[in-house]
């Protein structure tokens, strides 16, 4: 039995969930004392301080989990540990001569994160932040102008002019008109729409989308990287089940993104929906190279269900993306392609998994560009942070093939 007259260890977390790390470090705790006593920080839909706002799990669930996880490796509750639920604490004082000790325990994969930051902190530059409207970009190119001016060869628009500048604003200038253009007819004509998307409040923002066409390709950018917004973040998701993963809330963000698209397909309209990673594929088993049609909407419900259900990993090969285009007959005549930053491989699979610089994914992106056919490229990039070149050049990509690009806030659609 559990002795609470006994040496404890105490492990205070929130657990959102509990994972193999997790796991290791109970193993290491129980080894000192003989039993553990689990504090479950309160925070399920708070915020458990900086960097800690996920908080999915309720109290009974994280206990389930710790449970599930522990009876593995043949540790039982009431013997082994007790889990106890204490309210959101944020900050531990104490006294001197307390009779009991802080220990940190070190771990390789901390160590692994630690080298990944200070990696980061030595390549990262000043990102590139468009927030998806059109005001922001403007005065970015404002910005490229006037350095250009001052440093003639040291701009985003090396590979161009400043009479290609120039035009790109004049293009950004006409799309803002078609914005305000199609704001006002929204009010009045909303359309046929086969399905309804339901979000917290009003967030069907008019963002210069280019809906239109009669085969629609809709590309996820389904790599690891989709679990998270940092570097750390990633790799704590990483470690997670499956089931975990796909409640990631970058993930849920850009499957909630395809959906809100995908009730502006209209009856009669051809789609596809392929995830990407180091391979290219439909969502839809044994659809691959067809393309599905837009009936009653069941089609579409299906492939976003899946879509849904997919699990982010591995890298990010957008030259097999788009490759994978050639598959299908006719070619799409409008894209849309749900990103992250830029490609981490090209064509092979490495053999090991390495840190890719900024210069290499360039030009991984770059052997991509070559592979797609011309075709209007809508992008919607959720920003990764330590890839501050990706917002420039799929910017550039969708103003170059006719396309519209944005970065959706948080709260949308």
């Amino acid at each position: 039995m559990f002795d609470w007259k006994k040496p404890t260890v105490q492990m205070l977390g929130r657990w959102q969930p509990w994972h193999q790390g997790h796991q290791e470090l109970f193993k290491r705790c129980i080894k000192k004392t003989g039993q553990v006593i689990i504090q479950v920080r309160d925070v399920e839909g708070a915020s458990g301080g900086e960097d800690q706002d996920d908080n999915p799990f309720s109290w009974k669930a994280v206990c389930n989990n710790i449970e599930e996880n522990l009876n593995k490796d043949g540790y039982k509750k009431g013997i082994d540990y007790e889990i106890m639920l204490v309210p959101n604490i944020t900050n531990i004082s104490y006294g001197r001569g307390v009779g009991y000790v802080f220990e940190e325990e070190i771990f390789d994969e901390q160590k692994r994160m630690v080298r990944i930051n200070n990696a980061i902190d030595k390549t990262e530059q000043e990102d590139v932040v468009i927030k998806g409207n059109v005001q922001l970009l403007l005065e970015t190119i404002e910005k490229l102008i006037e350095e250009v001016a001052e440093h003639k060869n040291q701009t985003l628009a090396a590979t161009g002019s400043i009479e290609q500048l120039q035009s790109d604003v004049q293009q950004l200038e006409e799309a803002n008109k078609r914005m305000t253009a199609q704001s006002e007819l929204a009010k009045t004509q909303p359309g046929k729409l086969l399905r309804e998307y339901v979000g917290e409040g009003n967030r069907q923002y008019v963002t210069e989308l280019r809906l239109g066409g009669s085969h629609v390709l809709i590309l996820v950018d389904a790599s690891s990287s989709m679990l998270g917004r940092t570097y750390v973040n990633v790799i704590r998701y990483r470690n997670m089940k499956d089931e975990q993963k796909v409640k990631a809330p970058k993930w849920r963000h850009t499957v909630n993104s395809v959906d809100w698209l995908a009730t502006r397909l209209t009856e009669g309209t051809k789609f596809q929906i392929y995830t990407f990673n180091e391979t290219a594929q439909s969502v839809v088993e044994e659809t691959d190279g067809t393309w599905l049609e837009v009936t009653d909407g069941s089609t579409i419900r299906t492939a976003v269900n899946n879509l849904r259900g997919s699990v982010p990993q591995k890298g990010t090969s957008l030259i097999n993306a788009f490759e994978a285009i050639q598959q299908l007959d006719p070619a799409p005549d409008n894209i849309f392609l749900l990103t992250d930053g830029l490609p981490t491989q090209g064509k092979r699979i490495p053999s090991r998994e390495t840190m890719v610089k900024p210069e290499q994914r360039a030009k991984y992106f770059a052997q991509a560009l070559r592979e797609l056919p011309p075709i209007p490229v809508n992008v919607l990039l959720f920003p990764m942070d330590g890839d501050p070149f990706a917002a420039e050049a799929f910017w550039r990509l969708a103003i170059r093939s006719k396309g519209s690009f944005m970065a959706p806030s948080r709260d949308w659609p």
